[in-house]
């Protein structure tokens, strides 16, 4: 694994493993959003 401890803003998908289910949803949430967006498509 990468050590990002150097970092502002550490990857946040490196540490779904320690989130509740409310902050998991946000994150799947903001994903499929990003998903349906044409610039990322």
């Amino acid at each position: 694994m990468v050590d990002q401890s150097h970092l502002k803003a550490p990857d946040v998908y490196g540490r779904t493993h320690q989130m509740d289910e409310k902050t998991l949803g946000a994150v799947a949430e903001r994903l499929e959003a990003r998903g349906r967006h044409p610039f990322f498509a």
